[in-house]
């Protein structure tokens, strides 16, 4: 499954990051931060504010604050990994 969704675009995954099923956001998630993200030496200002936004809506849909402190955890260690104009 996780092939199939690294096929797709971002757009798509940035999607899927708002996605009310818990499972498909984390499937999306995970190939955004391992396989696409990493990949994309820049972004549109538009691409990133949608990324943003999707960005936003997974974290509003992990509900609780141990879920909410994993997903930061997880997105702030990928700093470290981006090309510097997708880092600053």
């Amino acid at each position: 499954m996780d092939a199939e969704m690294a096929s797709e675009s971002g757009p798509a995954l940035i999607k899927q990051l708002a996605s009310c099923n818990q499972g498909s956001r984390g499937r999306a998630l995970r190939v955004l931060l391992k396989t696409w993200l990493p990949t994309q030496l820049n972004l549109s200002d538009d691409d990133m504010r949608k990324l943003w936004k999707g960005l936003f809506y997974c974290m509003w849909h992990a509900d609780k604050a141990p879920a909410q402190a994993q997903l930061i955890d997880r997105l702030s260690s990928l700093l470290h990994n981006l090309h510097l104009p997708l880092a600053v």
